[in-house]
């Protein structure tokens, strides 16, 4: 193992120059000022509407569908260190910190510190993890919120911690007010708990956590207009039937999981089925519980 000054060293070089890249690369691209503008509506005039999309599903006169916990976030960036494309990348690459220290958490909880340590390595050096980490938009959020809740429910399930199995409920709930793809995240973790055999009690807890991040999605996405919901929730889905959610949650997923299939670069989806594939495999020869947590 690396002596712990040298991988300090090497923790604040990282930083440091993904600091001092954020700007870079990759170029900013349309995505990006989908969401700042948001943010920046919400810092300037008090709401997250898209003035750009004029006559555009109502987006000009309030924006329900783009996760809040999201645009809230960068909505504080901005007001921090105004409106630039720096303060706008500087939560994805935040929430990649995150996301890294979690990974290694996970690590740690299902094998070892060595473990943990080599995971976050190879996390914070994939290329579409740093791309991301560079990009202002959601998705390292999204990672940085569902390994925190991976991490304090295996943590939790452990230690027998009902702040930390409550923690998680919450925190895997809200990964929907980020992004709506994290609505995933806290029935796959209530899997985890009872794969692991977590008392009645302990599965109660991590469900207060879930049903009050649910509660708040409700309350920021469904309470102010259901029906503007809805309706710009299906504009903008490209083909995803949002509007489909409540009645088949199932078929969403299923399209959802397609959609990555389809539309994703190939050879990142046969690197991860691979990968799938080689968990199944060893699984099968030592059945180890930890690994079909991980493949859960």
């Amino acid at each position: 193992m690396v002596k712990p000054a040298v991988a300090a060293l090497l923790a604040v070089a990282y930083v440091l120059i993904g600091l001092a890249t954020l700007t870079e690369f990759p170029l900013i691209w349309r995505d990006e000022p989908w969401y700042t503008q948001s943010a920046w509506n919400f810092v300037d005039q008090g709401s997250f509407a898209l003035p750009m999309f004029a006559d555009f599903a109502d987006f000009d006169e309030d924006n329900v569908v783009y996760g809040r916990t999201y645009l809230a976030a960068v909505a504080v960036a901005f007001e921090l260190g105004g409106l630039s494309p720096y303060t706008a990348r500087l939560v994805s690459f935040i929430s990649g910190l995150v996301a890294i220290s979690a990974v290694f958490g996970i690590g740690r909880e299902l094998w070892s510190d060595r473990v943990g340590a080599i995971a976050a390595v190879f996390v914070a050096l994939t290329p579409n993890f740093v791309l991301q980490s560079h990009d202002a938009r959601p998705e390292l959020m999204v990672v940085a919120f569902w390994t925190t809740a991976f991490y304090l429910t295996l943590s939790g399930s452990r230690r027998h911690s009902g702040w930390r199995l409550f923690l998680a409920g919450l925190v895997a709930a809200l990964t929907a007010d980020v992004h709506l793809n994290g609505l995933i995240v806290a029935p796959a973790l209530f899997l985890v708990l009872l794969l692991r055999r977590s008392s009645p009690r302990e599965l109660v807890t991590f469900g207060i956590g879930a049903g009050l991040g649910a509660l708040w999605w409700a309350f920021a996405h469904l309470w102010p207009d259901g029906a503007l919901m809805r309706e710009q929730g299906g504009a903008w889905s490209m083909g995803l039937p949002l509007t489909e959610l409540a009645e088949s949650p199932l078929t969403v997923i299923v399209l959802e999981i397609a959609r990555y299939v389809l539309v994703e670069p190939r050879a990142a989806v046969v690197i991860l089925l691979l990968a799938v594939l080689a968990g199944i495999v060893l699984l099968l020869r030592h059945r180890d519980r930890a690994l079909l947590t991980l493949l859960l």
